[in-house]
């Protein structure tokens, strides 16, 4: 039904921007910003927030006035069509790498949690053609399915973590600013780098049907920062900063751990896995649609499929996939979530004016 439509409203891509978003949060952006930002994560994420909301604000406007086509078009006017395909196919490869990094911390968790003596290769396996057939519908279908999961396992979890609001320890935050034992420039550039995916929102912006409009994805970023800032600061009321780095997956057993009274409640571990499996599920199918926008041939298609299939299992254990996940988000997020579209915002002003 959809096959030919490849267009999203901007209700769709805020709810994507959401998803995806918290992938990160649920499973490694607390304990990455733990050991930097320590208690006072909870501000620099509401901080980076509106730097990254006025940022792509910025970047997006230029783009719209430039009139120059989507992400890829302006990539390839500024640097030529050869040269602009090599960036934008090592964007791709970006996109494609976290997005296997993101689907081996999926397996983990899953296999930790409720299938024990399941191999990742076949968890795996499984969520790669589900992803494929979920953009079988095209872009527009991939953002209504983003609809139904943001209804179906984000507002299970708001229930759940309401109790934590006064089952924990508000200690545990104090000092809120630490700045002598914690490295709060580092503390930025992992909430940057990490949990936004900057250079994925210029891409679905992309595919925004004709009535566009930059604030409402503004909004959708400070919503976001929001959100996480208060996931991170009941974290940490919690477990502690220090507690809350050593462990893999701080905000799972937090949500897990909130004692909530009710016979169905007490089941409460399903929201949390599924709401974990559908932002990780938004995640990976987005690098999915990355490489569709470099090449949509079926043959690149089995090639971003093997890609992310392949990073899924170079890691040898969790630890390390999420130092790689830690070390390509860091780089790669400086290199083409930032210095690329603010040196393409500034191409596109420059190219007007002339015209003028």
């Amino acid at each position: 039904m959809f096959s030919s439509n490849n267009k999203i409203s901007v209700r769709q891509i805020q709810v994507l921007i959401f998803i995806s978003g918290f992938a990160s949060c649920f499973t490694v952006l607390p304990r990455f910003l733990a050991n930097t930002g320590g208690n006072s994560g909870f501000i620099i994420i509401a901080l980076t927030s509106i730097i990254v909301s006025l940022f792509v604000a910025f970047c997006l406007n230029a783009f719209e006035k430039s009139k120059k086509g989507n992400f890829k078009n302006i990539v390839e006017s500024l640097f030529g069509k050869y040269f602009g395909n090599i960036i934008y196919f090592l964007m791709t490869i970006k996109i494609l790498v976290s997005g296997g990094l993101m689907l081996r911390i999926l397996c983990e968790v899953i296999r930790e949690t409720t299938l024990f003596k399941t191999h990742i290769s076949l968890t795996g396996g499984i969520i790669i053609i589900l992803c494929l057939y979920s953009l079988k519908g095209g872009i527009e279908g991939f953002g209504r399915l983003g609809e139904i999961i943001f209804i179906t396992a984000f507002i299970p979890i708001l229930i759940i973590f309401a109790p934590a609001v006064t089952d924990t320890d508000y200690t545990n935050i104090l000092p809120i600013i630490d700045i002598k034992n914690q490295n709060i420039v580092q503390g930025f550039i992992v909430s940057l780098c990490i949990f936004f995916g900057i250079e994925n929102i210029f891409m679905e912006y992309s595919f925004v049907n004709k009535i566009k409009n930059v604030r409402s994805i503004v909004i959708s970023i400070l919503f976001l920062g929001i959100c996480t800032s208060v996931v991170y600061f009941f974290t940490i009321t919690r477990f502690g900063a220090e507690t809350a780095s050593s462990k893999l997956f701080p905000v799972i057993i937090m949500l897990d751990t909130v004692e909530i009274p009710g016979a169905f409640i007490e089941r409460q571990f399903i929201f949390v896995i599924w709401a974990v499996i559908a932002s990780a599920f938004v995640f990976i199918n987005s690098s999915f649609i990355f490489g569709i926008t470099f090449n949509k041939n079926k043959f690149f298609k089995i090639i971003y499929s093997i890609i992310i299939f392949t990073f899924c299992f170079i890691p040898s254990n969790i630890t390390k996939t999420l130092e790689w996940f830690y070390s390509v988000n860091i780089f790669g997020g400086i290199v083409f979530g930032v210095l690329l579209p603010f040196i393409l915002a500034i191409y596109c002003i420059i190219d007007r004016r002339k015209k003028h």
